[in-house]
């Protein structure tokens, strides 16, 4: 039976996961598991960054609050990939998907790679109360290799958190903050476990 994704990347922190993250990052490697969450979101972007978000397909380019999102968290039969698939919607006729795959590059260290093989790097960890993603860089995934990618002091740096609120929800706050000029791009909001599969 193959052990969660994210074991080897909490490492000994594993154990002291409180049961909802545990559940979100339940998905074993080589295996067609699916977990699905609900939840809202008050996103956040500055205006001179929503050309750059659409035109690479990442991160939704809005400004909007109480945006509801379903995130499916899916394994893939063939890889170690941790992949998500995000609907936001905005609007009612054309969701908005924002695709990803996680993958761990070295023990706590996870690569993010979206589209045209945009990456981000981060490290996890848990603190006792809280996962943390903090931000280690991006990079561009060609033939195999990931390039660095020295954007950080131009778009910012991106970090997120995970608090878990009761063993079946859990809110998320998640950021780009540049070093002088702040907050480039936000979301937060909370999630529930509607179905694992």
């Amino acid at each position: 039976m193959q052990e969660p994704i994210f074991k080897s990347i909490f490492q000994d922190s594993w154990n002291d996961l409180p049961l909802v993250m545990k559940k979100h990052y339940a998905n074993r490697a080589y295996s067609n598991d699916e977990v699905i969450i609900e939840g809202y979101l008050d996103v956040y972007c500055r205006w001179f960054l929503k050309p750059l978000f659409w035109l690479f397909g990442t991160v939704p380019p809005y400004n909007k609050k109480n945006t509801p999102v379903t995130i499916h968290f899916k394994s893939e039969s063939n890889s170690r990939a941790f992949c998500f698939d995000r609907i936001f919607f905005f609007s009612i006729d054309k969701p908005f998907h924002f695709r990803s795959k996680m993958f761990q590059f070295q023990n706590n260290e996870v690569i993010e790679v979206m589209n045209y093989g945009i990456c981000w790097h981060s490290l996890y960890s848990w603190n006792g109360t809280k996962v943390e993603l903090k931000h280690k860089g991006y990079s561009f995934k060609l033939f195999g290799f990931y390039i660095p990618l020295p954007i950080t002091w131009i778009i910012g740096a991106g970090n997120s958190q995970e608090f878990p609120i009761d063993d079946y929800s859990f809110r998320v706050h998640a950021t780009i903050n540049h070093h002088i000029f702040g907050k480039f791009y936000e979301y937060k909001g909370e999630f529930k476990f509607t179905k694992e599969l």
